[in-house]
């Protein structure tokens, strides 16, 4: 009997907005939960967890809480389809449920063991990431039904102590009462019209597709019209949540098309319309309704690349160039304001509305864009001689100022400068000789950046100097002019005009260095021209000295000795609990990454004070004998680089108990032949093992071709019952499944089949630590996942430009420390050992 029996026994779908299930959705990446507040007979609140293919429901008529002392009621549900995670509406009265719904919060959750059977226990710890609800809770089943799992059984929902717990009122109530999809609140939602199965709702005449989506608010047309602009960096990103677009050499407009009337505006506020007859004629035949559209006009040469001089020629009208408008935005449309839709979503709108109403793209053109794969795009780009590219959160609103949700990366150096006087012209020129510039400060006065006196044309130069003879000033407009023979003949102006000018590189005082000149930029104030810098982080601060910071470590990815001491410093935090005070197996590769490398365990002369040395010298042997290295914090790792480490191994004990070990690896090595999906069949097959043995297990990848799965202990067992123990484990494996499991390390009886080596288990032996890098090609990293993750090819995506990203969401590893377990003398039995006395 299907779960979603009772949901679609107790609805109405003729009436009811909500979602018929579909056909069952496996569950692939993150699982997702959802909290909607639901306004019916009484407001409650929805806690719904992603469970296989559907959402596990709980009614918490208080709503959660943040406070560790709350213990909040939470009534087990019918089960509802994953469709009803996006859902938003009003039941109509008279149908199950009958009231407004929004989603109050929605993320990501991750289980601590397998989730279902945690449902049937009764007992479910997992941590959330969502943008109200953080970190680990607990649900508790306090008295069951007939059966170990039923609807209407009593539960209680409990936040865990963490750094994310409050004291206090700190309950839904306290919380803000919006959306966090659409930003309604339930009267909103109350106000509007219900809608069938979720669809948004639809205005009159309205086709298909072109509704308002949701996060849409009603809205009068906008007064001020502010484009939003992007930060400039020197690498893109390389996070799947940015799509990338070409970066387009014109002028921005913002279109306004309204009945009766187009109106096409610069960045400026100014009314470029008279300029762009054609287009704006276009625009008002158009079937777009009321819109403000946000893009580029452009000109396009031979090659079908953008010429800003081009543009230049066509709007002095020296050349017949056909101009097209350029949209990526969608901000206003039909008395809805679209400006906290998510970009892929106003995106996706904007393209069908072009398509719907048949834009000519002679004038009218969407701008498309890719998803992911930043840098590559960023690379092709520069190859066919594209100025750049323009990078956006596909998640974010739409904001008229400069933030890092959108990005741009240059190919090529170019600033917009302010003109503030000229030379006159020497030998065959006319016109002029060279243009004096200046840039304005963070205090908003305009400095002296140098002189341009290329890059111009015999027409350019006497039509400058016309414009320029016109706004003639006796003093120099800059508060640091040249002074001397650089300052004689000069013509000073008033800091009127903007220019565009291609340069090479910027100097210590600030001056361009060979500045080009492209064109004047009538679309631009001058009052907002400032030296445009990258705005990439700062490197971090070094406990330690490091030496030649610059040396490349990793030559195929370009990461330098700097490079590789901030990222252990950005992950100190989760990497230290797994390395701290225990003993290290070294990889150092003084000349970097393909370079020869060597092992070490031993304390040296020379190293430095952070990496700690623990002597381990037997009663009477010589002292020092066994002096072994450690580490315990942030600038024991940098340390580490110093000294040319690129991989960090730990022992499976800490020094405090040596002779026991807090933890089993069961390294999982497949034959090159093997696809993922028959290593991850194994790695499930020792993660069910040793369920059923009573061992909760975690999983990580290592930088490899294989897989780590990972059992917490107690230390209360010595090595020699760890290893006994991990062996009986992998040999029962292999004798279930002989064609393809090896627990043996040889070579040839490992042709297609998975190594399990449970050798790691043994004293003295070591494995890859979790954050740690590998001594290979593109710096891959060790990184601990989720269960859930497995579902697709996680070997190939983590390395060290990857991690900021991830470190920013839910430990997969969260509640390791926290899994208090043994080797039982019922899970030795079980494995068909013998239980002896634990070692001390």
């Amino acid at each position: 009997m299907s779960s979603l029996q009772e949901y679609v026994r107790r609805r109405d779908f003729d009436r009811t907005p909500e979602p018929l299930p579909r056909s069952p959705q496996r569950a692939y990446g993150a699982l997702r939960f959802v909290v909607q507040a639901h306004a019916a007979r009484s407001l409650h609140y929805d806690l719904r967890l992603q469970v296989d293919d559907v959402l596990v429901s709980w009614a918490v008529p208080k709503g959660p809480s943040l406070d560790p002392k709350e213990r909040r009621l939470a009534v087990l549900t019918e089960d509802h389809p994953l469709e009803y995670a996006d859902f938003e509406g009003v039941i109509p009265q008279g149908e199950y449920g009958g009231g407004s719904v929004i989603v109050w919060d929605e993320g990501t959750w991750v289980p601590e063991g397998n989730p279902r059977a945690g449902l049937e226990r009764g007992q479910l710890t997992f941590t959330l990431q969502g943008k109200k609800l953080r970190g680990r809770f607990h649900l508790t089943r306090t008295r069951r039904g007939d059966g170990a799992q039923v609807a209407g059984s009593s539960w209680l929902l409990i936040k865990a102590r963490d750094a994310q717990a409050r004291d206090g009122s700190s309950g839904a109530a306290a919380l803000a009462a919006e959306s966090v999809r659409s930003g309604r609140t339930l009267d909103d939602i109350a106000r509007a019209r219900a809608t069938v199965r979720g669809e948004p709702v639809m205005a009159p005449g309205e086709s298909p597709g072109l509704e308002p989506p949701m996060g849409a608010r009603r809205a009068p047309f906008p007064r001020q019209r502010r484009p939003q602009l992007a930060t400039l960096v020197s690498v893109p990103p390389k996070s799947a949540e940015f799509l990338h677009e070409a970066k387009l050499d014109g002028y921005r407009l913002l279109a306004e098309v309204r009945p009766g009337a187009v109106k096409l505006w610069t960045r400026g506020d100014r009314d470029f319309s008279e300029h762009f007859p054609a287009l704006v004629h276009h625009l008002s035949a158009l079937d777009l309704g009321e819109v403000l559209l946000d893009g580029e006009i452009v000109a396009f040469d031979e090659r079908g690349k953008t010429s800003f001089q081009l543009l230049q020629n066509a709007l002095g009208g020296k050349r017949s160039v056909p101009l097209v408008y350029v949209v990526f935005d969608l901000i206003h449309r039909n008395g809805y304001d679209l400006s906290n839709v998510p970009l892929i979503e106003r995106k996706g709108l904007l393209s069908r509305l072009l398509a719907h109403a048949r834009a000519d793209s002679n004038l009218l053109r969407y701008s498309d864009h890719v998803l992911g794969s930043g840098p590559a795009f960023f690379a092709q780009a520069c190859e066919v001689g594209l100025e750049g590219i323009v990078s956006k959160r596909t998640d974010a609103p739409y904001r008229g100022e400069r933030t890092q949700a959108w990005l741009k990366c240059k190919c090529i150096q170019r600033q917009e400068v302010v003109i503030g006087g000229y030379t006159e012209p020497s030998g065959a020129r006319s016109g002029l000789g060279a243009l004096l510039i200046g840039l304005h400060d963070a205090a908003g006065q305009l400095r002296y950046a140098g002189k341009v006196g290329t890059g111009f044309s015999v027409q350019s130069l006497e039509e400058l100097q016309q414009r320029l003879s016109k706004m003639l000033q006796k003093e120099a407009p800059f508060v640091d002019p040249p002074r001397g023979a650089a300052a004689r003949g000069v013509h000073w102006v008033r800091p009127e005009l903007v220019a565009e000018v291609a340069f090479t590189e910027v100097t210590t005082g600030g001056k361009l260095r060979h500045p080009s000149f492209q064109g004047l930029r009538e679309d631009k104030p001058a009052r907002d021209v400032s030296l445009e810098v990258p705005a990439d982080p700062p490197p971090a601060p070094f406990p330690i000295p490091l030496t030649h910071p610059e040396r490349v470590v990793y030559p195929g990815a370009g990461i330098t000795k700097a490079d590789l001491a901030a990222y252990y410093l950005k992950v100190a935090d989760r990497m230290l609990p797994y390395v701290r005070d225990r003993l290290l197996t070294l990889v150092r590769c003084p000349g970097g990454e393909g370079k020869p490398c060597f092992f070490q365990k031993h304390a040296s002369e020379g190293l430095p004070a952070t990496i700690l040395a623990y002597d381990e010298s037997a009663p009477g042997a010589e002292a020092g004998v066994d002096r072994f290295v450690y580490v315990r914090e942030a600038a024991g790792l940098v340390a580490l680089v110093q000294v040319g480490v690129l991989e960090v191994h730990t022992g499976g004990a800490h020094i405090d108990h040596l002779d026991r070990p807090d933890q089993l690896v069961f390294d999982l090595d497949p034959d090159e032949d093997l696809s993922w999906a028959q290593l991850v069949e194994g790695a499930l097959d020792v993660r069910d093992e040793l369920e059923q043995l009573g061992l909760q297990s975690f999983v990580k990848t290592t930088g490899g071709k294989g897989l780590h799965v990972t059992v917490p202990l107690d230390a209360s067992s010595d090595f020699g019952q760890a290893k006994d123990f991990s062996k009986a484990l992998a040999e029962r494996l292999v004798s279930r499944s002989p064609k393809r499991y090896v627990a043996t390390a040889s070579k040839q009886k490992r042709t297609g089949k998975i190594f399990i080596d449970y050798l790691r288990n043994a004293r003295g032996a070591s494995v890859v630590a979790p954050y740690s890098t590998r001594a290979r090609s593109g710096a891959p990293v060790a990184v601990p996942v989720a269960w859930q993750e497995l579902s697709r090819d996680v070997r190939g995506e983590f390395s060290l430009h990857d991690l900021a990203l991830r470190l920013s969401q839910a430990d997969p590893w969260q509640g390791f420390f926290d899994v208090k377990q043994s080797l039982t003398p019922s899970a030795v039995r079980a494995l068909g050992l013998t239980a002896r006395k634990k070692g001390r």
